[in-house]
């Protein structure tokens, strides 16, 4: 199992996406069940955790189109890419 989150020294929060709107506490991570099944990720009520998984900057606002949800093109272009392997 891979780990959703570390918290580094209990100073430093690291998680691969974002931390939403931040609502969460340490302890509503340690209670996410494992293996964490799609379900879990799309029930409303847990946007938090597709959050802490996959937090790509989209649109905000009136100009946002609604359908942009999840795994998209990020609004980063190509630049990203020169980072990767």
């Amino acid at each position: 199992r891979l780990p959703l989150a570390c918290l580094v020294q209990d100073k430093i929060l690291c998680v691969h996406g974002g931390i939403g709107d931040g609502t969460w506490k340490l302890d509503d991570l340690r209670t996410i069940p494992r293996p964490l099944v799609g379900e879990a990720i799309t029930h409303p009520s847990n946007s938090w955790i597709f959050n802490i998984l996959w937090s790509d900057p989209i649109e905000d606002g009136k100009d946002a189109d609604p359908h942009v949800f999840g795994v998209h093109e990020s609004p980063r272009g190509g630049v990203a890419a020169q980072f990767a392997w």
